[in-house]
């Protein structure tokens, strides 16, 4: 079963949806209590556009397993969803309860931003990054407060790519 469900999670993901609901309800059929699968098929209903669907999905695998993550942060957002089209949502009763543990957090700090001064005396261009490594974007960057030096762009645009390599 285990081996259905990864194949359909990767059918999911290059949008082979009706094959990958296929699976996934094989695996619902031979177990109901799986939880995984469950979500698997709330993902294909809201692949398909079925986010009413794809709610009582998540609910479900709410009640199978009240500790699934995805399946807790996928009910959330969309009753969230379907409650601000004016649509009602009935919420599982494990939603209500709180669990033995809580929900894992899925963002992480940014580190501070820092700035290199190289030989010429200028300041290159913060590089932020999250502690993943991965570049963040400028909206998401420190902005350099009013009281820090700021090289002027300008002068040093208009200088000679040797002049600026050279320092002058």
């Amino acid at each position: 079963m285990i081996e259905q469900i990864l194949q359909a999670d990767r059918l999911l993901q290059v949008d082979q949806v009706e094959q990958a609901q296929q699976l996934y309800q094989h695996v619902v059929e031979l177990d109901p209590g799986n939880a995984i699968a469950t979500v698997g098929l709330a993902q294909c209903a809201l692949a398909t556009g079925d986010d009413r669907g794809a709610h009582e999905l998540a609910a479900r695998a709410l009640q199978i397993d009240p500790e699934n993550d995805m399946a807790r942060r996928m009910e959330a957002r969309l009753a969230e969803i379907l409650a601000t089209r004016g649509e009602l949502v009935d919420r599982p009763v494990s939603v209500a309860t709180p669990s033995s543990r809580a929900m894992r957090a899925i963002v992480t700090e940014p580190t501070p931003v820092t700035t290199e001064v190289v030989a010429s005396g200028h300041a290159t261009e913060p590089s932020p990054t999250l502690t993943t490594g991965v570049p963040v974007t400028t909206s998401e960057a420190r902005q350099p407060s009013v009281t820090e030096a700021v090289p002027p762009l300008v002068s040093n645009a208009r200088k000679s790519l040797l002049d600026r390599l050279m320092g002058r």
